[in-house]
């Protein structure tokens, strides 16, 4: 290891016990707060949903705004079930908080349609149960249904995006620098955040880990509770999400935190990154079960018997036809490339940009300024930027099918490689040198 720099070191560790009891009572929480919301006046929320029902079928279940193109479509399907199942959950149904009862109408040609007829059924009878999410959604959605219309949710749903990203840019900017800020910035605007701002659907997962990554550098400064940070983020995670893009969650907190101690002169070495990542998978797989459980047991669905038959198939397991695997992660590459550069002018742009930052990168290296030994100093932030790649290979098949929405896992990978750049840039502003020679503490001795 190299003088002026140390690795970082785990310090207290937490007791097995503390994760149990934060899992049970985390999970606990989730269940009660959608029994809670049961009981908020129905009224109200009957007639928004009446509202939003005749507003969206004017759109559709799917439309393409802004540029029109694929990566610009709007899921107002998912949406429409989100709004269904938020008024179907009441307290004279209290068993819906788990089976989550979804309502089809015969001829529609989806749920957009669907909730029209739905919002005045005066004696709806469910078609199926959707028991595989917990749809903690509705914990939100519901309380917001009671004073304003989807279209209004999605106004101030838009707000909110902004305010917490313009938050984020600002706090990254002043506890690292400008240069990583913009390549946080960048890596969102990559994938049309005017889109997803205004979605109830694809907004989730990045309002959790604008929302996370608000709190690390409080993790920073607690690294005992960084485990179960990650999993407490991963059971929100799969909490709130409709399997959108989960991965966000844990790779955008773990690269401000891998920068915040870069600029502290500390190595985060790879076994953190990987305990992180296992913390985080622990809670979202637990949480999933932990639903599937209390479905089975408190109603008279067998959900956890449908819920591993959808996963093996959406993994590729069993019970799907046999594929070619390199024509299936070829088609998954296509498709991501098509949503991020979907015309020739973005591929043009995006190509100028790659031969402005390897000219840079020359140009340093030619100057003196930049050795070729500093690109192995942290490969450890490659690996996080990997994060959404190993998810497009283990999920290939929901990506294909839902490529629009769910290539928005990238700016983990993008932010990981603006963040290595960053580090790499070596001047007096630069995030290893900063509180360097102010601070002796981080030195270490050959």
């Amino acid at each position: 290891m190299g003088k002026g720099v140390r690795v970082m070191k785990s310090g207290r560790k937490l007791r097995f016990p503390v994760y149990l009891v934060a899992f049970c009572v985390t999970v606990f929480l989730a269940f009660a707060m959608l029994i809670l919301v049961s009981y908020m006046p129905q009224a109200p929320i009957d007639e928004h949903i009446g509202e939003s029902a005749g507003f969206l079928k004017r759109e559709g279940n799917y439309i393409a705004i802004a540029d029109y193109t694929d990566s610009a479509t709007l899921d107002n399907f998912t949406d429409a079930m989100i709004l269904m199942e938020s008024k179907a959950l009441t307290k004279y149904s209290l068993s819906y908080t788990l089976l989550n009862p979804v309502y089809s109408y015969e001829p529609t040609e989806g749920k957009v349609e669907d909730l029209f007829h739905y919002a005045y059924d005066l004696e709806p009878t469910p078609s199926w149960y959707y028991t595989r999410y917990w749809m903690g959604f509705r914990a939100v959605v519901r309380p917001l249904l009671v004073i304003m219309n989807y279209m209004q949710i999605r106004q101030y749903l838009s707000y909110t995006f902004f305010f917490l990203l313009a938050v984020l840019i600002a706090t990254i900017s002043r506890n690292l620098n400008l240069r990583t800020a913009i390549a946080f910035t960048v890596s969102i605007i990559l994938v049309k955040p005017h889109i997803i701002c205004i979605s109830l659907q694809f907004s989730c997962c990045f309002l959790i880990a604008f929302l996370a990554m608000l709190l690390v550098p409080w993790l920073n400064r607690h690294e005992a509770y960084e485990k179960l940070f990650f999993m407490e983020v991963g059971m929100l995670t799969m909490y709130f999400d409709f399997y959108t893009t989960p991965i966000l969650t844990c790779g955008m907190p773990m690269i401000y935190l891998y920068l915040l101690r870069a600029k502290e002169n500390r190595r985060t070495p790879v076994k953190s990154v990987l305990g992180n990542t296992a913390g985080w998978l622990a809670g979202y797989g637990l949480m999933w079960i932990a639903k599937m459980v209390l479905t089975t047991l408190l109603t008279s669905e067998n959900a956890i018997a449908s819920a591993f038959t959808s996963f093996f198939y959406n993994t590729g397991i069993k019970g799907a036809e046999k594929v070619n695997l390199l024509d299936l992660y070829l088609s998954v590459y296509r498709r991501i490339k098509t949503a991020v550069l979907s015309d020739s002018i973005a591929e043009v742009c995006f190509a100028i940009g790659m031969a402005a930052i390897a000219g840079m990168l020359l140009y340093r290296l030619y100057k003196g300024t930049l050795y070729l030994r500093d690109f192995a100093e942290h490969p450890t932030m490659l690996l996080i930027g990997l994060l959404p790649i190993a998810w497009f290979v283990v999920a290939a098949r929901p990506l294909i099918n839902h490529a629009y929405f769910q290539y928005r896992s990238i700016p983990v990978f993008f932010w990981a490689i603006g963040g290595y750049l960053c580090l790499l840039w070596k001047d007096k502003n630069n995030v290893l040198s900063t509180n360097y020679e102010k601070n002796p503490v981080f030195h270490e001795e050959n």
